[in-house]
């Protein structure tokens, strides 16, 4: 029982510090909360991403700049990981995905 408490309490920690540090880049740094997302979606985590977080990315891809740092955060990724990791990486294609299909179903209607 206080095995279970303890990762509690350290996962609440670690979720915190996790939101301050993306509130600091966000106030500090030129980075946009879609920037932040796509980098969340695409992390090493083996479960896939949430519906409503892929529909954020997919609504600020209409917009010309934010696509342009969706793309640029997609090719960091790429740039940082060896080419085993990256076919591995299904996240990022799924990314890539959710963003072909947003805007070629735009174009069709």
């Amino acid at each position: 029982m206080g095995t279970l408490w303890f990762r509690e309490i350290k996962k609440q920690a670690s979720l915190f510090l996790h939101d301050k540090y993306n509130v600091a880049r966000l106030v500090l740094t030129d980075v946009t909360e879609t920037e932040l997302l796509v980098e969340e979606v695409t992390n090493d985590d083996p479960s896939s991403p949430d519906a409503k977080t892929m529909t954020k990315i997919a609504d600020a891809s209409f917009n010309t700049v934010d696509y342009w740092r969706i793309v640029d955060v997609l090719h960091r990724k790429k740039r940082g990981r060896r080419d085993e990791e990256v076919e591995r990486s299904l996240q990022g294609h799924g990314v890539v995905g959710v963003l072909i299909n947003t805007w070629s179903s735009s174009f069709a209607s």
